[in-house]
């Protein structure tokens, strides 16, 4: 673990310096990883795993995974495929600049890490070309656009630029040394890092992007077919085919879309689904009028959610969560959700204060549904603007939950409820902080992210909401069950896209014809399933192998179960693959419904 992450440090970890340096990409370097892998893989499979205690098994499984999927990787050598409509390896810089800075060290780590810009980008922009040599790039398609990022560095005095927002704010450090600092971080940005930026626009512009594939499918890729089931193992962490996910998507998707029509018929609609779509998408009542009300509504939702939590859950983390606009860069591509104004926020202000009072309303549930509660605390944040025309609706993590607040009238309130819950508690910002807080596991399982895990039980927090009372209404219940039937839709999406041949209109017009999301989110929605195989397919069968092991435990015990045992039993796991997950909830039900925390039962 201490040699991956000084290989490839971790940019948002605020637990460790700022490192004084970016990664090595080079062939030589990628090649070194490999062979490390392999070898730490042969040394594993060494080891008797039967001899091995309960606990330790759960840990060899979990790092087992873990080394096969990077050894996957350096094998088809994803690392020359480093950037697509999702995220990029130089917009990813600017992650290490929005975390906390707490000592003079980090700001001079910041600096020599700027000086290592050029370095750094000459070695992707390399790795790329090999890439492209071998037909190994994202859809050119899905890149329309995504050069704003780099002339928002370009085009910017250092001052305005995010390279310099951490010296805006240096608390702890002398007022000498602060001007010292500030006057060699303004010198390297304009000397070294706007340069780097420069010609890697001239690049992306005049070389990679005339040169990427004009196809579509991971199919399409060199052995694209086995890299696409390579993809489908990481993300979902199962062994499933292509063919069987796309006819259990649809299947999905037809439910789903027959509980839609009875909540639209809840709310005295008299139209057809179409029209219903439309007065969603068109009526100011359902959308906020300012970022600020955006963000104001998200902490009024987390904030319910705390008044609940002790009903769910035992554990409660210890950390808390902030909710945060999207930085402007990404929010236009970030996803989210069409134009009735009732139901979208008419500020970024509104847009927050929601958000806000849905993640309060699951804190006033969340000791009914869990055990343990996780100590962190999160806060609840706009995008910054430099991210948000290319970021989702919202993102969550520990102490964070980022909401996009551009372009309002994309992004319906009655979505709110279950993006909150998803983003933030007991979602993201609830999960993770509980993994971290258990120091008795090891640093593999605290901070590893697992896609399938950690989306799957983000999700499943979405449909937790009902049990939990947090949607006040048919239509926002109708916006969880939209938001249930996108998760579905990826299924068959993805699968048609990189296995059976879809065209990117094929894909756009299937989201069309059976979700609620505005066009805008559609094509953001569909260029990030093309660019990143299998992601997409993680969350809606996360959330289905959580359901399953749910109902499992719930006919086994009957009155025995516990949901806040249950919801502990999950989450102190920390983000395992989905096997694991099942094995455990089997020593769950064994164990007679007894949590990890019988004392908080």
């Amino acid at each position: 673990w201490k040699w991956r992450t000084d290989q490839l440090p971790d940019t948002e970890d605020s637990s460790r310096p700022v490192a004084d340096r970016l990664p090595k990409v080079d062939p030589a370097t990628q090649e070194m990883r490999l062979r490390y892998w392999a070898d730490v893989l042969h040394r594993l499979d060494a080891i008797p795993r039967a001899g091995l205690s309960a606990k330790e098994q759960v840990n060899y499984d979990v790092y087992r995974a873990q080394i096969a999927t990077l050894i996957a990787n350096q094998r088809f050598r994803d690392f020359e495929m480093p950037a697509n409509s999702d995220t990029t390896f130089w917009t990813d810089l600017g992650y290490t600049a929005r975390r906390p800075f707490r000592h003079r060290v980090d700001y001079e780590h910041w600096i020599a890490q700027m000086r290592d810009v050029p370095r750094y980008f000459h070695e992707q922009m390399d790795e790329m070309r090999a890439g492209m040599k071998r037909g190994f790039t994202p859809p050119r398609i899905t890149m329309a656009g995504r050069d704003g990022s780099i002339t928002a560095v370009t085009d910017a005095a250092p001052e305005p630029s995010l390279f310099y927002a951490p010296f805006k704010n240096m608390p702890g450090v002398p007022a000498a040394r602060q001007a010292t600092l500030r006057a060699e971080a303004v010198k390297t940005i304009r000397e070294v890092v706007q340069p780097a930026y420069v010609e890697l626009l001239k690049f992306m512009r005049t070389e990679y992007v005339p040169g990427m594939r004009t196809t579509l499918a991971a199919a399409d890729l060199p052995d694209g077919r086995n890299y696409y089931r390579a993809k489908i193992r990481e993300f979902t962490t199962l062994d499933m085919d292509p063919d069987e996910i796309h006819r259990l998507g649809v299947a999905e998707v037809g439910r789903l879309h027959e509980a839609m029509l009875a909540t639209m018929r809840e709310t005295g609609f008299s139209g057809d689904f179409a029209a219903f779509l439309k007065f969603l998408r068109t009526d100011p009542r359902f959308y906020a009028r300012s970022p600020e009300e955006l963000l104001m509504r998200a902490a009024w939702i987390a904030k319910r959610f705390d008044g609940k939590a002790g009903q769910f859950f035992g554990y409660l983390p210890r950390a808390r969560f902030a909710i945060k606009p999207v930085p402007e860069d990404l929010a236009a591509f970030y996803t989210f959700l069409r134009t009735d104004p009732r139901f979208y926020a008419r500020s970024p202000e509104e847009l927050l204060m929601r958000a806000a009072w849905i993640a309060k309303r699951f804190d006033g549930k969340a000791g009914q549904f869990f055990g343990y509660l996780p100590r962190a605390r999160f806060a609840i944040k706009p995008v910054p603007e430099d991210l948000a025309a290319f970021y989702t609706a919202g993102r969550g993590g520990p102490g964070v939950y980022l909401l996009n607040t551009y372009d309002l009238p994309s992004r319906p309130l009655y979505n709110l409820t279950a993006l909150t819950l998803h983003e933030s508690a007991p979602g993201h910002a609830f999960q993770m902080p509980i993994a971290m807080e258990h120091k008795d596991q090891p640093m593999f399982r605290q901070l590893t992210y697992i896609s399938a895990y950690g989306e799957g039980w983000a999700l499943y927090c979405e449909q937790l909401g009902l049990e939990m009372g947090m949607y006040e209404s048919a239509y926002e219940r109708f916006g969880m069950l939209g938001y249930q039937i996108w998760r579905a839709a990826r299924l068959v999406v993805d699968t048609g896209v990189h296995a059976q041949g879809w065209t990117r209109e094929q894909a756009m017009d299937y989201l069309k014809q059976y979700t609620a999301l505005p066009e805008h989110e559609i094509a953001t929605e569909v260029d990030r399933y093309i660019a990143w195989p299998g992601q997409a397919l993680s969350y809606y069968l996360g959330e289905r192998t959580l359901l399953e092991a749910r109902a499992r435990a719930e006919k086994a015990l009957g009155d025995r179960f516990n949901v806040r045992a249950f919801h502990d039993a999950v989450l102190e796991l920390g983000s395992v693959p989905l096997p694991v997950l099942e094995t455990q909830i089997d020593r769950f039900i064994a164990g007679g419904g007894r949590g990890p925390y019988p004392d908080l039962e």
